[in-house]
């Protein structure tokens, strides 16, 4: 098996695998009381979280 399908294989037995797993917030993060999260647009380039600190600030993005 070349290399390239070797790699497509393990990442398809991955995707397999993690589709089965299940958890909630909770069981993750039990300290945070949440059980919805929203997603964040990571596509877009931003220039409002100007580094580090900011991004690592619990109560902005709490």
């Amino acid at each position: 098996m070349e290399q390239n399908e070797q790699l497509i294989a393990l990442i398809n037995k991955f995707e397999n695998w993690a589709k089965k797993q299940y958890f909630s917030l909770k069981d993750l993060f039990p300290t945070i009381n949440k059980t919805f999260i929203y997603p964040m647009d990571l596509s877009i380039n931003s220039s409002w979280i100007v580094g580090e600190k900011e991004f690592n600030n619990l109560t902005f993005f709490g």
